[in-house]
């Protein structure tokens, strides 16, 4: 039988998340079920709209815009419009229910447990096997919205060339990404504070989120059996059903799709509109795709890096963004820089120049975003730009007002 599966980086799966809010007070409003239901009179999990779908999630205040299929690279301007023009179909669906989207990776007060409501209808036994196993109200299951970025790949072989480059560019992905620096009303101290809940959402069984940065390993039979095969083990006193016992049980911050033969990153914090998330893609496609075609380093030498030397790049970026400190030189070598220990700002700078050959004219927009993030900082730094200081809830909901609207227009946020 025919492989029908893409080869490396012929199709590119995007799914985008929004919290829904009032639109008087900006509080969390789990209306989900009454929106889908008001759309085709069924609280169906997924609907199909003009290129784009959207579904649920776990939290019934969360909806997910997706690709219903792998679209190109040179089809990312066309799909940031896209995704827009479904954004604002949703948004006029929402206004009956006084309610509309917010974007970033994190509501900056919710309180979960208070104002979550689990989905109770299509699935709705996985949720609740979730929740009775690990208590999902909380801010690590229902206030971490993101975006999904898979890449596809077509047999072993290409599998361990792009889980090997994937896993050295997650590290760097927070400094570019992060939009999630407030909580329970609060400054965090870390620029994406989201993923530091979710590292933590399922430490009652460590295995299934692992150090977040996947294991060293370059076939699928070694994945399976160092990876999916002791996470199934260590969930199966809880789930005896087997309800879980899914490749997407696991949690780790790029995981294996194997009914879709993707690999998913799950690191990316999302940003204020689709434009921006959909720039920051491709430039982790670019920077991504370099590693692949070994134009900086070569295979084996990609191969090397350990999860706890990835991780603590990691831990620094989630903290400090574009000013974190590399002092790796191994890992600096990699990506062909070579002048000693460097800020993340710096490496991206380095890396964004050598990636430029894969901005042609219809995707010279995005490099323009990327060039002005470096500029101006991560969506995380122009907020607390924005608050200066002021954490007051007033002060928070101006802002937050201010990123919604940048939602609507589908323009970036700006100081």
């Amino acid at each position: 039988m025919k492989n029908s599966f893409l080869h490396l980086f012929e199709g590119i799966g995007i799914e985008l998340e929004y919290a829904l809010v009032d639109k008087a007070q900006l509080n969390v409003n789990p209306v989900v079920d009454d929106l889908i239901y008001s759309l085709c009179g069924d609280y169906r999990s997924e609907l199909d709209f003009d290129g784009v779908s959207i579904s649920n999630e776990l939290a019934k205040h969360i909806l997910e815009f997706k690709v219903p299929s792998p679209i190109k690279l040179n089809d990312f301007v066309k799909f940031s419009d896209l995704f827009h023009q479904n954004i604002k179909h949703i948004n006029e669906q929402l206004a009956a229910f006084n309610t509309a989207l917010m974007p970033t990776a994190c509501h900056p007060w919710m309180n979960p447990v208070n104002e979550s409501a689990i989905w109770p209808h299509e699935n709705q036994e996985i949720y609740n096997k979730y929740h009775q196993i690990f208590n999902c109200k909380t801010h690590g299951w229902m206030n971490l919205q993101s975006v999904h970025l898979n890449l596809p790949f077509y047999d072993d072989r290409e599998f361990g060339k792009l889980h090997a480059a994937i896993r050295l560019v997650l590290p760097l992905i927070p400094a570019i990404a992060a939009s999630s620096p407030i909580f329970d009303g609060k400054m965090t101290g870390l620029l994406d504070a989201r993923l530091q809940h979710y590292m933590a959402n399922q430490k009652k069984i460590p295995l299934i989120t692992g150090s977040v940065i996947p294991e060293a390993v370059f076939n699928l039979q070694d994945y399976q059996r160092l990876i999916l095969q002791k996470i199934y083990k260590a969930i199966a006193p809880y789930d005896e059903q087997g309800l879980l016992k899914h490749d997407w049980l696991n949690s780790r911050g790029a995981i294996l799709r194997a009914e879709r033969q993707t690999i998913e990153i799950r690191v990316i914090d999302i940003q204020e509109c689709p434009q921006v998330d959909l720039a920051i893609l491709f430039f982790i496609i670019a920077v991504i795709k370099g590693l692949v075609k070994e134009v900086w380093s070569d295979l084996e030498e990609q191969k090397l890096f350990s999860e706890k030397s990835l991780l603590s790049i990691l831990l620094n970026t989630m903290r400090d963004g574009m000013s974190a400190y590399i002092e790796d030189e191994k890992y600096l070598s990699v990506f062909d820089y070579t002048e000693g220990p460097c800020t993340v700002k710096t490496l991206l700078r380095h890396i964004l120049f050598s990636a430029i050959g894969e901005y042609d004219v219809d995707s010279i927009a995005h490099y323009d975003i990327i060039h002005s993030i470096l500029n101006q900082g991560n969506l995380s730094e122009r907020i607390l730009g924005a608050l200066n200081n002021d954490y007051s809830h007033d002060s928070l909901r101006k802002v937050y007002a201010r990123l919604m609207d940048c939602l609507a227009k589908n323009e970036a946020f700006l100081l």
